[in-house]
């Protein structure tokens, strides 16, 4: 695999959805191992991983074979597949459909570079009596010389050292889009890791949610946040583990979760706290980014505070496919109402009553929409928990019962979808009218949990 070296580090280049190029996406950093066994001798290279251009990805496609391109637009690496048969069939419909055209590069294919942290020479002994010599890099990007023991012995609490990265992936928010984000969106940049201070401690950010509040975190209107600046680092909710830390709060090894951003690498401290995940929890730790997370609490307090379902009252969910809606209407179900989802499609609609449970669901998609909400709610609705806005949420509110409670996500944002001057008919309504709108707005959720004594 490897296919040139330099002073910047070890290059090579494979499919990056096989195996290895998702465990470097999760983890970026690798080892490098050159082993002659005649000789009794080895290097092992510890380093950071990142990402090649597309311009020196593409140089290095454009000089293989035609038919190695071929190959890499009809092998999925590490796939299972029936039979070789299989494989070369793919392999004659990729050539098809590039016949008499140059092969580009596929966008599931590239380059990394390897940049070495630490390089062990290991010369074979008599006795197991070997010599070892390591060469580790220092915070001044010098390298430093060490003599190792030849057998190495560690107690299962001796943490293992590893190499400090020295690179920071970072997105920066390039412009505010007037529709769907595209790729002139953020800006991709690489920097240097964070150095920490007392009091403060690294963080790997190992996963981040991807959620609607951030399309509304890069628009210009405030909402329960100030909107990312132009330049900034795009703001998300995360979680990671401490690398390096000068903080008793915040021990190696902890995970922690909170407004991380998307990046590699962020700084913790009590001015920019984290909260740290307890040990022990039975679930997954990227549980805390859905359903025990934001998009969780969304729907735990938005139904159960203000929604308050009770025993047989019909509660409608809009976008109840979502990450939100889903479990509020799971929560829905728990206190015995009657639940009506809200979703696009036929395949969305059976997944909400074959497996979540819902009582009804409606095809916003079809035709006769309006029909079946009515259909569905023949004694009115007792409950709105309002995602989307729109005529969606008109046709619901025509039908509220008195003393409805509607839980309106962000309603100030979901009215914009009106024109202008239109807001709609059912909000401009007399004083007195039995009906209770409350929005949901989630600084609340962010506040740090109080720390154990």
């Amino acid at each position: 695999m490897l296919r040139g070296f330099g002073d910047e580090g070890f290059r090579f280049f494979t499919n990056r959805t096989s195996l290895k190029g998702r465990q470097l996406a999760d983890n970026p950093r690798a080892q490098l191992l050159f082993f002659w066994r005649e000789l009794g001798r080895q290097i092992l290279i510890h380093g950071n991983v990142d990402q090649l251009s597309d311009e020196e990805s593409d140089a290095y496609f454009e000089s293989r074979a035609r038919e190695s391109r071929i190959g890499a637009w009809a092998s999925e690496q590490g796939s299972v597949i029936e039979s070789r048969e299989q494989l070369l069939a793919q392999v004659e419909e990729a050539g098809a459909r590039f016949e008499g055209e140059d092969v580009p590069r596929p966008p599931h294919w590239g380059g990394y570079i390897v940049s070495p942290q630490a390089i062990e020479f290991w010369q074979a002994g008599e006795f197991r009596l070997h010599d070892r010599f390591v060469y580790r890099r220092n915070d001044g990007g010098l390298w430093v010389a060490e003599r190792l023991s030849p057998i190495k012995t560690r107690t299962a609490t001796t943490p293992v050292a590893r190499p400090r990265p020295n690179r920071n992936r970072r997105f920066l928010l390039a412009e505010r889009p007037s529709g769907p984000v595209d790729d002139k969106t953020f800006n991709l940049v690489t920097e240097d890791v964070p150095t920490i201070a007392d009091g403060e401690a690294l963080v790997r950010v190992k996963w981040i949610s991807i959620d609607p509040t951030n399309r509304m975190w890069i628009g210009a209107e405030p909402t329960y946040l100030p909107p990312v600046g132009i330049g900034e680092e795009m703001r998300a909710l995360g979680l990671g583990e401490v690398v390096e830390s000068k903080s008793d709060d915040y021990p190696v090894g902890a995970i922690v979760t909170g407004l991380t951003g998307w990046q590699d690498y962020m700084v913790t401290s009590a001015a920019m706290p984290l909260m740290t995940v307890p040990a022990g929890i039975p679930v997954e730790p990227q549980t805390l980014l859905g359903t025990l997370g934001m998009t969780g609490c969304t729907a735990y307090f938005g139904m159960l505070e203000i929604g308050d379902p009770q025993e047989g009252e019909t509660v409608v969910i809009s976008a109840a496919a979502g990450a939100v809606g889903s479990v509020a209407g799971q929560l829905a179900k728990q206190r015995g109402a009657r639940v009506v989802g809200i979703a696009g499609g036929p395949e969305k609609c059976a997944w909400l009553k074959d497996e979540l449970g819902f009582d009804e669901a409606v095809d916003y998609k079809a035709d006769d929409w309006r029909a079946q909400l009515k259909a569905a709610t023949p004694n009115g609705i007792d409950v709105d928990f309002e995602n989307v806005g729109g005529e969606i949420m008109e046709a619901v509110f025509s039908r509220l019962n008195m003393n409805a409670r509607v839980a309106a996500l962000r309603p100030d944002l979901r009215l914009q979808r009106h024109r202008a001057g239109a807001r709609p008919a059912h909000l401009r309504q007399p004083a007195g009218a039995a009906r209770n709108t409350e929005g949901l707005h989630h600084p609340r959720l962010l506040r740090p949990l109080p720390r154990s004594a």
